[in-house]
């Protein structure tokens, strides 16, 4: 079952065992809503979570198994980046035994679909991953955003479809946020409408990554590396970035527009018009041949990191390095 598809049926228990695998937002935002559901049918319920590494899926199961000789409905939690061959074996078998009113949720970064076909009836497995543009393309992408926004009783155009994903980068938290922002103003949302209200994620992910470049701050640049990779998924930061730089580069091109002219070139949504002066100090830092250095090795990086799929946290070290070396 995909996430839209468990959103609207919701879960109250039935099956007992239930399988969010795949993005951590969007499994968190899928455990909340089997939580709701059981507090709606079973008040009152104790719920009890263990993650890994510090519980491992068999103690989980244990507890799981122990709860049961108690009686009364607890919801049994266990986060984990994985099932391995052996815990999958276990999940199975306790699956097929008979139901002791108990209940177990799992959240799992990574899941094969083949073990779902495995498993008994009485287990779910809700696949968590967002739309994206290499899993669905950009149409599709553009198509869940319309959809969202209709579950949010808004009415998205094509045109602000469009805004909306170039500004949140599809990334799902970024998205529900959006829409609360959207939501509170309700209404028809078209391109400008979206520019006005919704502050481009990109700049404040970015921002203090570049800082750190423009001040040529080796250290800091090491620590804000962490935060960079923790506000987006690894997938999605090198188009942050691209977008960050871009914006430089507008600012150096168009020094003689006004500042309102700016404004609307850099797309800048109201609440973020502060960060215009941030820009041009970075900018005027940097210099454009810095600015144009800096691009192209962000350009080659990604394209090499796409063929080697190194993108992990050293993956990005290297990266911030290489920028390093561009200054000099």
């Amino acid at each position: 079952m995909r996430y839209a598809e468990f959103r609207q049926q919701g879960w109250a228990g039935r099956p007992p065992f239930l399988l969010l695998a795949g993005e951590g937002y969007l499994t968190g935002e899928a455990a909340a809503l089997a939580r709701r559901g059981v507090e709606a049918k079973f008040p009152g319920f104790a719920n009890d979570k263990l993650t890994a590494p510090e519980a491992t899926f068999a103690a989980a199961l244990d507890l799981f198994r122990l709860l049961g000789l108690w009686g009364g409905i607890r919801l049994v939690e266990w986060s984990g980046e994985s099932l391995r061959a052996e815990d999958f074996r276990l999940l199975k078998e306790e699956a097929a035994r008979p139901a002791t009113g108990n209940l177990l949720l799992l959240r799992l970064a990574t899941f094969s679909e083949k073990w779902a076909e495995g498993l008994p009836d009485s287990a779910l497995v809700v696949s968590c991953d967002p739309v994206s543009k290499k899993t669905g393309g950009r149409r599709a992408q553009l198509q869940w955003l319309e959809d969202e926004a209709q579950h949010h009783g808004l009415v998205l155009a094509s045109d602000g479809a469009r805004e909306l994903l170039e500004r949140t980068g599809g990334a799902p938290g970024m998205v529900e946020n959006a829409f609360a922002v959207m939501a509170a103003a309700g209404g028809h949302w078209n391109a400008a409408r979206v520019r006005e209200h919704v502050a481009d994620a990109s700049i404040a992910s970015a921002f203090d990554f570049v800082e750190a470049l423009a001040e040529r701050n080796l250290e800091r640049l090491q620590q804000e590396l962490p935060k960079l990779a923790a506000s987006q998924e690894p997938a999605q930061i090198m188009g942050v970035l691209r977008h960050h730089f871009r914006r430089l580069l507008l600012w150096k091109r168009h020094q003689g527009l006004n500042r309102q002219e700016i404004i609307k070139l850099m797309k800048l949504a109201k609440n973020q018009e502060f960060l215009l002066d941030k820009l041009r100090r970075q900018a005027e830092s940097l210099g454009e041949t810095r600015l144009k250095r800096l691009y192209g090795e962000l350009y080659n990086f990604d394209r090499e990191s796409k063929m080697t799929q190194d993108r992990g946290t050293l993956g990005f070290e290297t990266f911030a390095m290489r920028l390093f070396l561009q200054l000099a």
